[in-house]
């Protein structure tokens, strides 16, 4: 526990002595109201101890730095219909091809909507 404040040290010490004295009595089963009070004394003795320790890495100055060097990068635009027309060209595609059309014919309503796909 180095860097840490001595008296800090000292009282974690002592607290280390009191859980085994704590510990002892407890592996003896000699439980009582006075143990139960002493475990909570520790409890938050403990707790005291981490939240110093906490306060005490806070106390560090900080300074604060304005940010620079953003940029804005520009959004590519929705379609005004939001792709819409992309999706009733695909089921309309679908559509057709479920006509049982021959062969060749499916190959040239693949195209025709993929042409209508690409354009914009």
């Amino acid at each position: 526990m180095g860097g840490q404040r001595p008296g800090l040290t000292g009282r974690l010490d002592q607290l280390v002595e009191e859980m085994k004295a704590v510990e002892r009595a407890l592996s003896e089963l000699q439980i009582d109201r006075k143990l139960i009070e002493r475990q909570e004394g520790i409890l938050s003795r403990l707790l005291d101890a981490q939240r110093s320790l906490r306060q005490e890495g806070f106390k560090e100055e900080r300074q604060a730095e304005t940010g620079t060097g953003y940029r804005i990068e520009v959004r590519p635009e929705l379609p005004e219909d939001f792709g819409e027309r992309n999706q009733v060209l695909r089921e309309e595609l679908l559509r057709a091809l479920k006509q049982g059309y021959p062969g060749e014919y499916e190959l040239l309503i693949r195209s025709y909507f993929e042409k209508l796909l690409e354009e914009r």
